[in-house]
């Protein structure tokens, strides 16, 4: 084998580490998620949307909050008690 072979594969395995480990991240995160009490507010029309801190899920977000989808992607909210696509007056 010449060297340019050796180092391919070398690259090839050295991604195989990388993508396993990143599978197995999420995968942990995957089976340790909780969800947190309460739900992801809705958004109002009209008010500028606040992007807040990014998340992939509630145990991201301090002080309790819930990670919601946004126009933003997924980002940290206060969760409301009730859930706002059951209770009109939360709509804006």
């Amino acid at each position: 084998m010449n060297r340019t072979v050796i180092a391919g594969l070398i690259l090839v395995i050295i991604a195989s580490i990388i993508q396993a480990s990143v599978i197995w991240e999420r995968y942990q995160d995957a089976i340790n998620y909780v969800p947190r009490p309460g739900y992801c507010p809705v958004g109002v029309q009209g008010k500028t949307v606040d992007c807040g801190q990014g998340c992939r899920a509630d145990q991201d977000c301090p002080d309790g909050g819930k990670c919601c989808p946004t126009a933003c992607g997924r980002t940290c909210k206060t969760p409301v008690a009730e859930d706002p696509k059951q209770n009109s007056e939360l709509r804006g």
